[in-house]
């Protein structure tokens, strides 16, 4: 009986990472479809304007989270009865920063720009929207923790396809400007909250009312904070600082090879939130082994394609002007590649409930990734702030894989080479999903 349950959940956590990655590829699907509309009728220079006016907004929605978001997921993936109270606690305390949020825009606004008017006015715009973007990062965590990955997908569609649309009929209309292409990206996100309505109201009532519960997922979510903080400035603080470092034009470029070094990254992004949810309930040595060869041996397979092939296609898709941005765009690739590993441990040591470990290697990598962004980027551009993204990107991994070593006994070298055994797995499942559909 024990052995029938194990497999039954390892079917289903199989099929969750394939409903997930096709949900997280609808995401960097339509930003590519969008790249190159924008690219052409926006230029180098208002395509560099439109990332430094949208990117302060990511990055201090996610900053501003306080680790409640991993909490939720953490917390529900034991105690799915809480669900409701613990939301409605999350809530409260992320509208708090969400407007601590919109203050911070509002004074930096001058810096990050650097003296464009456009910049200064839309990041300040942007203010308006911090608060229900750091909201919906709960709604996100709380799904998670819930397992709804159907929820999790149809935000990520509506959200894909609410921006493709906008800007394909800004673009046909001939009204695509940096103005209006901030509000469509900006504006979004926000319409994804529609595909949480089902889940709030089928959300568990739950028991009595718990006390100290929001210092517990305080508590835990203070331990993943730093991380949260530290992963997402590796990724996105280049977009902030290549402004004030370098140029438009460089950020321009290096807007467009985020569209393509990105999809990589959406792929990890998907197996990680699985493993998160699946560890922090239900804790299994051989899955994240075997999760993280397959994630590791897809992304290769990705990135060797497109990056062998970027120089033919890149200045096509994008334009021209932006043909030099293939170069770093494949470094970007790498970087999503040696990402791959680490994501799966990070995830896992936060599920059982290590995440300081991935805290601090997230911190280690953050301080190689902004040392880096500060000596290559204003010589080299776009390509400085890519090389500070994979060197920032080596040392989280590698600190990440040493943790999963030491704490849980996990061999860094089960974590990288796809078996034979995975291969006849991967077919088993397959043939399965087939009979299942007959």
């Amino acid at each position: 009986m024990a052995t029938a349950t194990r497999t039954q959940s390892g079917r289903r956590s199989s099929f969750h990472v394939i409903t997930m990655t096709l949900g997280n590829l609808i995401g960097p699907v339509s930003t590519l479809l969008c790249a190159p509309i924008l690219a052409y009728q926006l230029g180098v220079q208002g395509r560099g304007e439109l990332a430094a006016s949208t990117m302060p907004l990511v990055l201090l929605s996610a900053s501003l989270t306080l680790g409640l978001p991993e909490a939720l997921t953490y917390r529900l993936g034991r105690f799915a009865g809480e669900s409701r109270q613990a939301l409605k606690m999350a809530t409260l305390a992320l509208s708090i920063s969400g407007a601590i949020g919109a203050v911070v825009l509002l004074l930096l606004a001058p810096w990050l720009a650097t003296d464009s008017p456009t910049v200064i006015d839309l990041v300040q715009l942007s203010a308006l929207a911090a608060i229900p973007t750091v909201v919906l990062w709960g709604l996100r965590g709380t799904a998670q923790g819930l397992q709804q990955w159907a929820t999790l997908n149809m935000e990520k569609a509506v959200t894909g396809l609410v921006r493709l649309g906008g800007i394909a009929g800004l673009a046909i209309s001939q009204s695509l400007t940096v103005h209006s292409a901030f509000l469509v990206i900006v504006g979004a996100p926000i319409l994804g909250y529609v595909a949480y309505i089902k889940m709030l109201r089928r959300m568990p009532a739950g028991g009595p009312k718990r006390d100290g519960l929001l210092r517990k997922m305080s508590s835990f979510g203070s331990k993943v904070w730093l991380g949260s903080i530290a992963g997402i400035l590796i990724t996105r603080l280049d977009q902030v600082l290549i402004l004030p470092l370098s140029s438009a034009e460089q950020l321009g470029l290096y807007a467009a090879a985020v569209n393509v070094g990105d999809i990589p990254f959406f792929l990890t992004a998907a197996f990680g939130s699985i493993i998160l949810a699946k560890e922090s309930s239900d804790s299994s040595n051989g899955r994240v082994e075997f999760a993280s060869r397959v994630l590791f041996t897809v992304v290769l397979v990705v990135t060797a394609v497109v990056a062998a092939t970027s120089h033919l296609w890149f200045g096509f898709l994008f334009g021209p002007t932006f043909a030099e941005g293939s170069n770093t765009a494949v470094v970007l690739l790498l970087a999503a590649l040696v990402s791959a590993p680490g994501t799966i441990a990070g995830s896992t040591l936060t599920g059982r409930g290590h995440a300081h470990d991935r805290s601090v290697a997230l911190a280690a990598g953050l301080i190689v990734n902004v040392g880096l962004l500060l000596g290559l980027v204003p010589t080299l551009g776009s390509l400085g702030a890519g090389l500070a993204t994979l060197g920032g990107i080596v040392m989280v991994t590698s600190v990440s894989l040493v943790q999963l070593w030491m704490r849980l006994g996990i061999n860094p070298g089960r974590m990288i080479i796809l078996r034979r055994s995975d291969l006849r797995r991967l077919n088993a499942e397959l043939r399965r999903r087939k009979s299942d559909a007959r």
